[in-house]
């Protein structure tokens, strides 16, 4: 596949691009569906293939690992991966003092730009 068509193909694809994930994903499809298929078509056949996983999932309920992220289950959209670098850069910041309206409040922060191919 050309980079260009591949760049389309990630550029369209919504879920997470973590290598292994994407790998899994392309593993999926079929040789004559890249060979015929638009980058931008590919990539919405591999969100296709993403969402299936992660509504399958779902009712299994549960926090998992895989690819450098934790799976998060959710109701309606079956999920999220949220890596972990993520995770690690986030931070508590305590609120002094506390903000009336939220005085159990709790603000976090995170200085994450997540990668694309």
């Amino acid at each position: 596949m050309n980079a260009l068509k591949h760049r389309n193909m990630m550029a369209s694809y919504g879920g997470f691009s973590g290598p292994v994930t994407v790998r899994a994903i392309c593993d999926q499809i079929p040789d004559e569906l890249y060979r015929c298929l638009t980058g931008r078509e590919l990539g919405i056949v591999m969100q296709a293939i993403n969402n299936a996983y992660h509504k399958g999932r779902a009712p299994l309920g549960g926090i998992t690992k895989a690819d450098d992220a934790l799976w998060i289950p959710t109701k309606g959209d079956g999920g999220k991966m949220i890596p972990i670098a993520a995770l690690k850069s986030m931070m508590i910041i305590p609120s002094d003092p506390p903000c009336a309206a939220y005085s159990k409040a709790t603000r976090y922060t995170c200085d994450y730009v997540e990668g694309h191919w």
